[in-house]
């Protein structure tokens, strides 16, 4: 599932809840994360490093992949010209939880190109459209996207995004999270069940995730 390691993550987008003793997928719609994105590739801290995002050969021509960093996911694009698959490789990076409901959905957007030769991605479904160089919302400005450095080395073959700690990327984007959550009241369940049909508590489970447990 992810590019750069044999990890897998559940990917049915569907989470379930307790209710009445039985398990059910939840009826909650999490709310949309908007306002400014927390990072932008141009202005990456002098501490963070450059993490494997798999091998050049593995990406398609014109899309993109997903990595794994802690318990966050990053979305990597090998872009080789939209109307023209000719012309040289080109890459990016952003988050790849869409703003929109907070899908974990980005890298596997269509990729595109404005008249004035932007290049764009929507995410598969919501179609909300970003610039994918600077990450920022076309369809709607309010929701954005995390930005990250990448290169691609010929040498190696290997492909390489630039990032903060994995934990620092954690605690920032549950940051954001809850803060989108709190500006509406939103609340989410407070018991679950895991892939094994195992009862857990909702909150302790966001916790692990922050901390990488």
């Amino acid at each position: 599932q992810y590019v750069n390691t044999q990890e897998t993550r559940n990917t049915e987008q569907i989470e379930y809840i307790d209710m009445r003793r039985q398990r059910h997928p939840n009826v909650y719609s999490p709310p949309d994360v908007t306002g400014p994105a927390i990072f932008r590739k141009e202005k990456a801290d002098a501490g963070w490093e450059w993490f494997s995002a798999g091998k050049i050969e593995d990406y398609p021509k014109c899309g993109g992949l997903a990595m794994l960093h802690g318990t966050e996911e990053i979305a990597v694009f090998s872009v080789a010209g939209v109307a023209d698959t000719s012309l040289p490789r080109r890459w990016f990076a952003t988050q790849n939880i869409c703003p929109n409901k907070q899908a974990r959905t980005i890298s596997r957007g269509l990729v595109g190109e404005t008249l004035d030769g932007k290049v764009t991605l929507a995410d598969p479904i919501y179609k909300t459209t970003y610039n994918l160089e600077t990450g920022e919302g076309i369809s709607n400005s309010a929701l954005n996207l995390s930005t990250f450095e990448v290169k691609a080395d010929d040498t190696t073959g290997q492909v390489l995004v630039r990032l903060p700690a994995a934990t620092t990327l954690a605690a920032a984007m549950e940051e954001q999270v809850r803060g989108a959550e709190k500006a509406i009241n939103f609340k989410r369940p407070t018991k679950g069940r895991d892939i094994a049909n195992n009862v857990i508590d909702m909150e302790d489970l966001m916790l692990q995730r922050v901390s990488g447990a």
